[in-house]
């Protein structure tokens, strides 16, 4: 891929906020700095947690074709920007990457008045977590983005994420209010009333994992990608929710909607549920597309956890899985389940891992299976059950 014509080339790109969380935790500027280097002249990694070996942010913003803003907090943009804007010079591209965009968009459009060509992305993803098929918001800003645009659209392709770019950058918050607003309101709410029930029933979250049924198996997974994030994030969603008229009704409608749960009889309920879903799918398309990928969820996470295996090859191309379950058939293991995560580059290592869920009757000896799997550059890293 670093062969294929790029935007970048030639191109010197400063990004701001470059430096990884830790030793092994990327941020979005250390991945995006780490993705560019290959395509890009050089990249200039502006951040004061990289001391010495981090360049400094006057002189980056002159010498630089491209400017990348991936700083925390989000409005640090705008001291920068207020600090040094006498750097910044017409036909020089400007990205930024923040989760919310209000404290920051007259800052973007005071650059695309002076001639600066501006992009807003909003990666839907975690640094942290693999964002092969995850989507990018890509919005130009004012008038003069359609450069920055490119750019921003080869920074989704060299991620594997998805382009979306239907949203302006004016609707980002009516956007992020659907799909970000909601579903962090509710889970951190979730969050806070299992607390309380937990405390008050005097069941442990084990327990409660344990005997989970399937609906709350799957609104599990959704709770816990919101509570692995930090709680700064949710704050700032639902903040900027509340920010506007229009995107506040998201959490009065949540409210009101949990009045009614708590006040109206069952009758009133299921009337109100049943008018609820019918006029988000009226068709009922959604849900019939819907149903059989929870369905295949569920039973991959059974067959998962019921008796599961990791495997890592270093080789991570056409014919290496052949190769594993070739191996896995002569050692008389039979299996019900794979996934699959091709290891990025931040990872710090090469290859691909599977998870495979394994046959109860499946009877094999771990050491002869491994010895084999290493001959074709496969380690088993885990075996549960």
């Amino acid at each position: 891929m670093e062969n294929d014509p790029s935007s970048l080339t030639g191109k010197i790109v400063s990004v701001f906020g470059a430096a990884r969380r830790d030793a092994t935790t990327p941020t979005w500027g250390s991945k995006f700095a780490d993705r560019i280097e290959p395509r890009a002249q050089r990249v200039l990694r502006v951040d004061p947690k990289l001391g010495t070996q981090g360049y400094d942010p006057k002189q980056a913003i002159r010498e630089s074709d491209t400017v990348l803003f991936a700083v925390t907090p989000d409005e640090q943009i705008n001291a920068i920007a207020a600090e040094h804007g006498c750097e910044f010079h017409e036909g020089q591209v400007i990205l930024e990457c923040s989760t919310t965009k209000l404290q920051i968009a007259e800052t973007l459009h005071n650059l695309d008045r002076r001639g600066l060509s501006v992009c807003s992305i909003h990666p839907g993803a975690r640094a942290d977590l693999p964002s092969r098929g995850q989507n990018m918001l890509i919005m130009e800003v004012g008038s003069h983005g359609a450069q920055a645009k490119v750019q921003a659209e080869e920074m989704a392709g060299i991620l594997q994420m998805n382009p979306i770019e239907f949203v302006s950058f004016e609707r980002h918050p009516l956007a992020m209010a659907i799909t970000q607003g909601v579903d962090h309101a509710i889970q951190r709410a979730k969050i806070g009333a299992q607390v309380r029930l937990l405390q008050l029933f005097g069941f442990t979250l084990e327990q409660a994992e344990a005997m989970a049924f399937a609906n709350t198996r799957l609104g599990n997974l959704a709770t816990a990608r919101v509570a692995v994030q930090d709680p700064a994030v949710s704050a700032k969603i639902i903040a900027e929710a509340r920010a506007l008229p229009e995107t506040r009704q998201m959490l009065d409608t949540l409210i009101a909607k949990l009045t009614e749960m708590r006040d109206a009889d069952p009758k009133a309920l299921a009337q109100m549920f049943a008018d609820d879903i019918n006029a988000l799918d009226p068709d009922g398309l959604w849900r019939k597309k819907m149903f059989p990928r929870t369905g295949r969820v569920l039973e991959q996470m059974a067959n998962l956890e019921i008796k599961g295996m990791q495997i890592h090859s270093v080789q991570n191309e056409i014919g290496t899985l052949e190769a594993i379950t070739a191996v896995l058939r002569r050692n008389g293991i039979n299996i019900t389940a794979i996934t699959s995560h091709n290891l990025e580059p931040e990872e710090g290592r090469p290859g691909v891992i599977f998870q495979l869920g394994i046959d109860e009757k499946s009877i094999f000896d771990l050491q002869c299976l491994s010895d084999d799997l290493a001959t074709i550059g496969a380690k088993i890293e885990q075996v549960s059950k």
